[in-house]
């Protein structure tokens, strides 16, 4: 088994750290809504990536997410400004969660075009600061694995090599300094 790392997550406002595990929770909810739906056939089956079941999921949503909440809360509390969380893990299964964050957003973006989701369930889209911060997470630990598995090639073999899986791109949005409406016109 592979040691384990520590990533520094980006900085980020702690109430910015908070919505997005707030939004994840709500997400949790309604999955798990359409899934009774199904099981009760009140709905067609739910396609998509595995959100809630396995491993990865539940290292998700067991320890990333409430790592990020308690260090953000921590920081909320002392009046801090930002906050930078660490997190310690196997960096195959951080790997594997920053996918799942991928797979989550690719995901829910076709539910929410579509409205069914935010419609018929009352999920709606996190906000661009949380979506800009889950991309800026995604890119710095994938950034960070790499470095660690760089450095520790050197001294034998490489545990895993990780690769991009195919699929549709994952929309980033960049930092304009405008307000969230003023985005929102634009798109308009």
């Amino acid at each position: 088994m592979r040691a384990a790392i520590h990533v520094e997550l980006p900085e980020a406002p702690p109430q910015t750290y908070l919505a997005w595990v707030d939004w994840w929770r709500n997400v949790e909810r309604v999955i798990r809504r359409l899934e009774s739906m199904t099981s009760a056939g009140r709905a067609e089956r739910v396609e998509g990536p595995m959100l809630l079941h396995g491993p990865v999921p539940g290292y998700v949503s067991r320890v990333f997410l409430e790592e990020m909440r308690r260090q953000a809360s921590h920081a909320e509390q002392c009046g801090n400004e930002s906050v930078a969380p660490v997190l310690r893990a196997d960096p195959r299964m951080l790997w594997d969660a920053v996918t799942l964050l991928e797979d989550q957003a690719r995901w829910l973006d076709g539910w929410l075009e579509d409205g069914v989701v935010s419609a018929r369930l009352g999920l709606s889209f996190p906000g661009w600061r949380v979506e800009l911060l889950r991309g800026r997470v995604v890119t710095s630990i994938r950034e960070q694995i790499r470095r660690d598995l760089h450095r520790t090639s050197t001294r034998g073999p490489v545990p895993f090599t990780p690769t991009r899986r195919r699929g549709s791109p994952v929309l980033t949005l960049v930092e304009t300094g405008e307000t969230d409406d003023a985005l929102a016109h634009q798109l308009a």
